[in-house]
């Protein structure tokens, strides 16, 4: 999406880029922080190997014409597959694998999502609105 025709969503994907590199260096250093001890890998890859596949709703959906019209650089069925595999680098580290099984339906892009789900988004756009305008 960075460099997508819409810029809107050009800016957007700058700006979520930069905060995901962030998180993904946060938790690959807290991974390899909790699963060095024997008690750590085991308590902690069951739930990675568990939660990992979810990660796939994300890239459900329909993109029918956004690659062709530049809005997407590659389709969400390529984003995917690259996603899994960077997600399998990280894994392999750990020696955990990975049952990615059927593509998971999307209940939480559609709008259903847990009641804890709006004290979570809080906490993740805390920041975001202390100062909107912020460039990071």
């Amino acid at each position: 999406m960075l460099n997508s025709s819409w810029p809107e969503l050009k800016a957007v994907a700058i700006r979520a880029l930069a905060e995901e590199q962030f998180h993904v260096h946060h938790g690959v250093s807290l991974a390899r922080r909790l699963l060095s001890s024997s008690d750590g890998h085991m308590r902690l890859a069951p739930v990675l190997s568990e939660l990992a596949p979810l990660g796939r709703e994300y890239f459900a959906g329909s993109d029918v014409g956004l690659v062709a019209s530049g809005v997407l650089n590659l389709s969400l069925a390529d984003q995917e597959r690259a996603w899994m595999e960077r997600v399998e680098d990280v894994f392999d580290e750990f020696e955990l694998s990975i049952d990615w099984g059927p593509t998971r339906p999307s209940q939480g892009r559609a709008g259903v999502r847990s009641q804890d789900f709006l004290t979570l988004h809080d906490e993740m756009v805390a920041v975001l609105q202390i100062d909107p305008l912020a460039i990071w």
